[in-house]
């Protein structure tokens, strides 16, 4: 196993208005973080923790030949998301929450206003990618939607649609995508 030197912050991003925190991990580029894209990483699930993705898919800890030559990180910065609230170190005080897609792409979204305007605001410009596998095929198009239609409505939270005017979205990507539970049922009966 080699493991180079890599930047790894961690924060609770806070949801507006209730105790709900949602983990996240960052890593930076190898290459260029200043310029290279940042790509959002989700696991699916529902209920697996992007720490997974993190450990054992895209992050710096692998068992192999090859290096690191194949990391993520080598060419974009690496944002893992704990979601939804619940999974992994995500958490909520609120005994009385419901989880849902449309809560999960609402603290999603906060999650990425936090991110660039408080934590790292000076990756606002660079492109940003919103990815992920499994179930992701549910959240990461709900996301997307609801970071447009809050750039929509105006003003958000203070200085939301400034904020996230300033982010350069430039897509998705899926990875093993789960787009609707009728196909995931269907397919594990057939096994």
């Amino acid at each position: 196993m080699q493991l180079t030197s890599h930047r790894l912050p961690h924060a609770h991003a806070p949801k507006t208005g209730e105790a709900t925190k949602a983990l996240r991990k960052f890593m930076e580029s190898q290459r260029d973080p200043t310029n290279d894209p940042v790509v959002l990483w989700l696991n699916g699930g529902p209920g697996c923790s992007s720490l997974g993705g993190l450990l054992e898919e895209l992050g710096p800890f692998h068992n192999n030949n090859d290096n690191g030559t194949t990391l993520y990180e080598n060419v974009a910065n690496v944002l893992f998301l704990e979601a939804p609230v619940g999974v992994g170190f995500s958490y909520t005080d609120d005994s009385n929450y419901n989880w849902s897609d449309d809560t999960t792409a609402d603290n999603n979204a906060q999650a990425v206003k936090y991110f660039f305007d408080e934590v790292f605001p000076q990756y606002k410009n660079n492109e940003f990618f919103i990815t992920g596998e499994s179930y992701a095929g549910v959240y990461a198009p709900m996301l997307a939607l609801r970071l447009v239609q809050m750039i929509d409505v105006g003003d958000y939270n203070g200085n939301f649609k400034s904020a996230l005017y300033q982010i350069s979205t430039q897509g998705y990507i899926f990875n093993s995508r789960e787009l609707s539970d009728n196909n995931a049922i269907y397919k594990c009966a057939l096994f």
